[in-house]
């Protein structure tokens, strides 16, 4: 029992070691972390927004071997906010500019990757386009975070900031994400300490590792 016992907690303590690149897909989630967006219209002769992440999910590639990163999808759902007395954007929606690929660097000892992408704020500007905010509204950002956990759920702490215009008025913004991924692993791919195979790292590793 006391084999199997430093076993298990070697193994349990062993950063998860893939095939690279690894892709994970994460969910915004606000019971883990800070999920709001801060924005600052002073420029634009406003004040400082708060604008609450309430929903979405995204994809993160790392490759350990190259040291890069890059956001594969960004999707998340923001409270609506009113920008002036009487007129609201309603339901907000952010994702990725399409057209504009995301690029970053990775390092694997740390767990840090930095990533820069374009979004797109998207809105109901019925109203809004009156005063210049009109949608879709790009934003240009730079994601900085780490990777937490091992097994096969862990997750991601992010802090995003950067910059968008209106009517030719630049305007900065930060963003605090906090998500949940479970990675999945191809045919061809292992993780330390996973011998069974199961995706789990629990008691019947070492001891398949006994009965050998």
């Amino acid at each position: 029992l006391a084999v199997v016992s430093v076993l298990v907690t070697s193994l349990m303590c062993r950063s998860p070691l893939q095939a690279e690149p690894v892709l994970r897909k994460a969910n915004f989630d606000s019971t883990i972390g800070a999920n709001r967006y801060e924005v600052d219209f002073s420029s634009l002769g406003g004040e400082t927004m708060f604008m609450d992440i309430t929903g979405g999910s995204f994809e993160l590639e790392t490759d350990a071997a190259l040291g890069t990163a890059r956001l594969v999808t960004w999707r998340q759902e923001v409270d609506p906010i009113e920008i002036v007395p009487g007129m609201s954007t309603g339901p907000i929606v952010v994702t990725m500019d399409e057209e504009s690929e995301s690029e970053g660097t990775y390092d694997p000892v740390t767990r840090q990757f930095e990533v820069s992408a374009t979004f797109l704020i998207t809105f109901d500007d019925t109203q809004l386009k009156e005063i210049g905010f009109a949608s879709p509204m790009p934003l240009v950002g730079t994601e900085r975070g780490n990777i937490y956990g091992v097994g096969s759920i862990g997750s991601i702490r992010m802090y995003l900031e950067g910059e968008g215009s209106v009517q030719g008025q630049s305007f900065p913004y930060s963003c605090q994400t906090t998500a949940k991924f479970e990675y999945l692993l191809e045919d061809d791919q292992a993780q330390t300490g996973d011998v069974t195979h199961d995706r789990t790292i629990d008691i019947s590793d070492p001891i398949a590792i006994l009965d050998t």
